[in-house]
């Protein structure tokens, strides 16, 4: 019983930990992915996400500005969908980390990707 206490009370930190500030400009790179390179704009309001991700480079997922879809923050998580020119769904899940400066996790796109973004503005 006191496991049951103790993995519920680790859950519902997550979820009442405030959102972090996660609104600016990013810098992503992604590894054994088409898209080394990306660029993340988040405007945040509360716990919900809007914006834009670009890959620089050639892929099927296209060069221009996508809108991000269903963005939202949850504590120190990150989550957001966006649809390239391929028009396969892209699903993000990623933790902020280094004291806001740094989100890292996998971006879903036909496989998995490991992506570590740096904030380069607010």
């Amino acid at each position: 019983m006191a496991v049951v206490l103790v993995l519920t009370f680790g859950c519902a930190s997550v979820e009442t930990a405030p959102p972090r500030a996660v609104a600016g400009t990013w810098n992503g790179q992604c590894t054994d992915c088409p898209h080394t390179l990306l660029r993340l704009v988040l405007v945040q309001n509360g716990d919900r996400l809007t914006g834009t991700l670009r890959g620089i480079g050639r892929s099927e997922f296209g060069d221009p500005d996508v809108p991000l879809l269903g963005g939202k923050v949850t504590g120190p998580l990150v989550t957001f969908q966006a649809r390239g020119e391929d028009r396969v769904l892209l699903e993000a899940n990623l933790r902020v980390v280094d004291e806001g400066g740094t989100m890292r996790g996998q971006v879903v796109h036909r496989t998995v990707f490991f992506v570590t973004f740096t904030r380069m503005s607010q």
